[in-house]
């Protein structure tokens, strides 16, 4: 729903390379003309380690301790931006990527998961329901107490126009044993650009921003949903755009109608919604 880009990241090179390829990425985003405006880039980040951090406090919620090691690697001080960064670099899952590249990079994982000496299969449930729309079952613990004690990643965030979602440039290995491996990256994630001030320059700042990443090297896979990033033509894109901004807007409409009805809810402001050149509209 609405106007977004769907992105996936991926690259087999050692840390240091990474790192150069990274420098070097944000040096040109920062290098990109005044007039796209672009909001903001972070420096490079490192961030260490990468786990999502719903089921440790799940499990501990629901009476089950966390095995010692994992426990003293969670119990590192992390600002709460820092453990936004975590879930940036966390994605559900890899677009575009195909299956078999995904289990190759989570096959470290995969190995410590199944023959740990840190944790007992019998300490812990054949599975975890998390709400009512989350379970985790036991090899899906095991792996996600493997992800706290090996994966990290590098991450830069960039704000492409005032309003915008944040370009979460995020790629994140496992450490092995082997000193002789090339590290397997990965990253995934989406920006949508409809509730930027100026959605056209967002939008446009975003493609240029995915063209930069591909030069370096990084981007495995890109799909904007207006067609824009493919061919690069507003006019083109302009039916996708009226379709899911009508849609937008009529379901804005309809919750805001709701929220005034309830006495109890009090509407600080209405969604925003960025404007287009009328051409389009």
């Amino acid at each position: 729903m609405g106007i977004f880009i769907d992105y996936a990241f991926s690259a087999e090179c050692s840390e240091e390379e990474l790192l150069q390829k990274l420098n070097r990425l944000r040096r040109k985003i920062l290098e990109l003309p005044a007039q796209m405006q672009i909001e903001s880039v972070s420096e490079v980040i490192r961030v260490d380690p990468v786990y999502s951090p719903m089921l440790p406090r799940e499990l501990e919620k629901q009476g089950y301790a966390l095995p010692e090691l994992v426990a003293r690697r969670l119990a590192e001080p992390q600002s709460e931006s820092y453990n936004q960064l975590r879930i940036d670099l966390v994605s559900p899952f890899f677009s575009f990527v195909p299956k078999e590249l995904v289990y190759r990079f989570e096959q470290p994982g995969i190995v410590l998961a199944k023959n740990s000496p840190y944790w007992r299969t019998e300490d812990y449930p054949e599975e975890l329901k998390i709400g009512w729309a989350i379970t985790y079952f036991r090899d899906g613990i095991f792996l996600e107490f493997a992800r706290v004690l090996l994966r990290y990643g590098y991450i830069i965030i960039v704000n492409p126009g005032k309003g915008c979602e944040s370009v979460c440039i995020g790629l994140s290995t496992y450490r092995t044993s082997d000193p002789n491996a090339t590290p397997l990256w990965l990253g995934s994630g989406f920006t949508k650009t409809q509730y930027a001030e100026n959605v056209q320059r967002a939008h446009t700042n975003v493609c240029e921003i995915l063209d930069i990443i591909k030069d370096e090297g990084l981007l495995y896979a890109a799909q904007d949903n207006s067609g824009f990033y493919e061919h690069r033509d507003w006019q083109k894109s302009a039916p996708i755009i009226r379709e899911e901004l009508g849609f937008v807007r009529g379901f804005s409409q309809i919750f805001e109608e709701v929220v005034q009805d309830d006495p109890d809810i009090t509407t600080i402001s209405s969604p925003a919604l960025g404007p287009l050149d009328p051409e389009l509209l």
